[in-house]
């Protein structure tokens, strides 16, 4: 075992960052150092290991202060609800990884987005379940939650959902959010209408169109990034070195002498050399 210390405080989205690089097994292991993780409970993880891709860890009897526990309530609900991901505690710092899926959520371990990793490891296609765990006070340090968090949790939550749900197609919810603004603006007219007269409704519509139309754009501009960058669509491929090592990027099957998976409607699998020019 070696301890790793950054030069400076990074946070811990750069500290699980480093420590899923430098890590050298099959199973890699995230937990928290204030001491309220319990490491007897190790080899329950590894064990859920043998089945799943990600085990998240639930402290179904958290001792933590009132106000902490009603945020982590509501902030799981809401995810539960917008990524249909069944969690009871996507926050808890006890996680278990393959290294295949530690390394595809890896790229996204930036700012505070750490706590969305298993929303990151589903959308890759990584089978993630939960396991109640025990959980003790806190013994070192204090918590940082309080309105800052609470506001960068939800600037987080909405860069999650592009990155993920909408990440080809970021068009359709720059378009979506344009049409409801467009629609609060027509209903905004109408009182409007009746108070200060049609004609001033009339001259404040094309202001009140001013988001919808900027929130459409950015979207267009958007798709135009997304299916420009890559010249086409492209699939996953995994290799391992000799050391076994998962190298898993993205590849376009017509640029490199690859071998493509195809799964068809009906579950066969076909296997199609990509030569390349």
């Amino acid at each position: 075992m070696c301890g790793v210390r950054h030069p400076r405080g990074l946070g811990k989205a750069a500290a699980l960052a480093t420590g899923i690089r430098l890590a050298r097994g099959d199973r890699i292991v995230l937990m928290d150092a204030d001491l309220q993780d319990d490491p007897t409970e190790l080899p329950r993880f590894l064990n859920e290991l043998e089945r799943f891709d990600v085990v998240c860890g639930w402290k179904r009897e958290r001792k933590d202060p009132l106000g902490k526990r009603v945020a982590s309530r509501i902030f799981n609900a809401v995810c539960r609800r917008v990524f249909g991901l069944e969690l009871h505690d996507m926050n808890c710092g006890f996680k278990a990884l393959r290294r295949e899926a530690a390394e595809a959520v890896y790229p996204y371990l930036k700012g505070e987005l750490h706590r969305y990793v298993p929303v990151f490891a589903s959308a890759a296609g990584f089978t993630v379940t939960e396991l109640a765990v025990r959980h003790h006070p806190r013994r070192h340090g204090r918590s940082k939650y309080g309105l800052a968090r609470w506001l960068a949790g939800a600037c987080d939550l909405v860069t999650v959902l592009l990155l993920t749900r909408y990440r080809e197609r970021p068009a359709h919810a720059f378009g979506s959010v344009a049409v409801v603004a467009a629609a609060l603006a027509g209903l905004a007219a109408l009182p409007l209408a009746v108070v200060a007269g049609t004609r001033t409704a009339l001259a404040a519509v094309p202001v009140a169109m001013v988001v919808p139309a900027a929130l459409l754009s950015a979207g267009f501009v958007a798709e135009l990034v997304v299916h420009g960058r890559g010249g086409g669509a492209s699939t996953r491929h995994a290799r391992h070195d000799a050391s076994g090592r998962l190298d898993a990027d993205l590849v376009d099957p017509a640029a490199a002498n690859v071998p493509a998976l195809a799964v068809a409607d009906d579950g066969t699998q076909n296997i199609a050399e990509a030569k390349g020019a």
